[in-house]
């Protein structure tokens, strides 16, 4: 609650809970940019505001369908599991995101008890609440739905026209709509036309703390990683939309000319036992570490010599800031708001042409001359974890306020 003089009055701003919505439970390791977006919603680096979850459970120790109070990061959190689920790393039918939207529509009453804003990050998980006007809505959006028709594994695809006719619904009745790149802003500003206003870039952030250079043969020695060997890594979904095949094309490209590299992948998805037997030749020369707990990543990036991203798509990537605040150079193609803190030459490279040969020679460039560790954390000037969050809860309320009557008189 904030208190501002105006005149010989007092007025009282009152600070609103923020619901986030996603089916996660923060408490579980699992690899993704949203996910990680989540529970640094829900850390305690997130101090400026009453923050309550809504998600799944993934321990089996919580009420299902009914809020509990749990310890979170030695924080107290009121946490809503809409249900039980085995392994968040795995995927299943029906696919989690319908299993949670139903589920919020079934338990709608239980979760919003008191004024409150909603923290959406998925337009399909808006629509339980789509006609319900009783609450603010802000709607995070981490990628376009432009990019649907590119190579993508996920369900949304394979429904686009529908996806799209509910994404538009979903637009319209969001309050606020934050992007994480510019090309989101662009892109959905020019979709909503006349109510264009509303939507707003919020960058990721990283925690220039937990990422802070470390010494790389000591973290090789963690990951039994060879000393003496140069490190590509390779953190994400083995996805198509992370087009592993590109990234394989790029490494037999490297090793090429460096029989001395081997890539490393911290990560896990479908893509992986066809990557390995199409590319058996190259075996001996890559490492699966599987997916990481996020605490962990700070050390893997400081064993590497080079991040190396082949996504088709991406908005402002966690791996690309959290890779630059370890002091370790970018290589990627030229996807969402890279471009904006790796600077070729000095941070990495982006490479427009989606060429493994194109990749595989600045990759070389990088091997052959890599930055300082001070140019590479330089570039993530403004990006630092606690501000954003800060600036996202200025946000939110700002939007609950407005919505409920700005403040209220003693």
């Amino acid at each position: 609650m904030q208190v501002k003089l105006i005149g010989k009055q007092v007025q009282t701003l009152l600070e609103y809970p923020v619901v986030v919505l996603y089916p996660t439970d923060p408490r579980v390791h699992k690899l993704g940019g949203i996910e990680t977006a989540i529970t640094e919603l829900l850390s305690k680096k997130s101090r400026f505001s009453t923050v309550r979850f809504v998600g799944v459970d993934a321990i089996g120790d919580l009420r299902a369908g009914h809020w509990n109070e749990i310890t979170y990061d030695g924080k107290k959190l009121d946490f809503f599991p809409l249900f039980r689920v085995k392994d968040l790393n795995r995927r299943a039918l029906p696919p989690l995101n319908l299993r949670f939207i139903y589920a919020l529509w079934k338990h709608k009453p239980k979760i919003l008890t008191q004024p409150a804003a909603l923290d959406i990050h998925r337009v399909d998980h808006l629509l339980p609440f789509w006609n319900d006007f009783r609450f603010p809505v802000i709607l995070t959006i981490h990628g376009t739905s432009k990019n649907i028709h590119l190579p993508n594994e996920s369900w949304v695809a394979k429904i686009r026209p529908l996806f799209l006719l509910l994404e538009r619904i979903s637009l319209l009745r969001a309050e606020k709509i934050f992007c994480v790149s510019e090309e989101g802003v662009k892109y959905y500003r020019q979709l909503l036309g006349m109510q264009g206003e509303k939507v707003s870039l919020i960058e990721n952030g990283v925690d220039f703390d937990l990422f802070a250079p470390q010494n790389p043969a000591r973290c090789r020695q963690l990951f039994n990683l060879p000393l003496e060997k140069k490190i590509l890594l390779f953190v994400g979904r083995l996805e198509k939309v992370k087009d592993p095949e590109l990234l394989l094309e790029t490494f037999r490209e490297v090793r090429h000319f460096r029989p001395d590299v081997v890539l490393v992948l911290a990560g896990d998805g479908r893509a992986k036992e066809k990557l390995m037997a199409r590319h058996s030749d190259l075996q001996n020369d890559l490492i699966f570490l599987g997916a990481l707990p996020h605490a962990r990543l700070p050390e893997l990036f400081s064993a590497a010599d080079c991040l190396l991203l082949t996504s088709h798509f991406e908005g402002m990537p966690r791996a690309v800031l959290e890779s630059l605040a370890a002091g370790l150079p970018v290589v990627s193609t030229n996807v969402g708001d890279v471009s904006k803190v790796v600077t070729n030459g000095f941070s990495g490279f982006v490479v427009s042409n989606r060429s493994h040969k194109m990749l595989a020679e600045k990759t070389l460039e990088i091997l052959e001359r890599r930055p300082s560790l001070e140019v590479c954390r330089q570039a993530l000037s403004g990006y630092e974890a606690v501000s954003v969050l800060q600036k996202i809860n200025r946000a939110n309320q700002a939007v609950a306020q407005n919505f409920y009557g700005h403040s209220r008189r003693p």
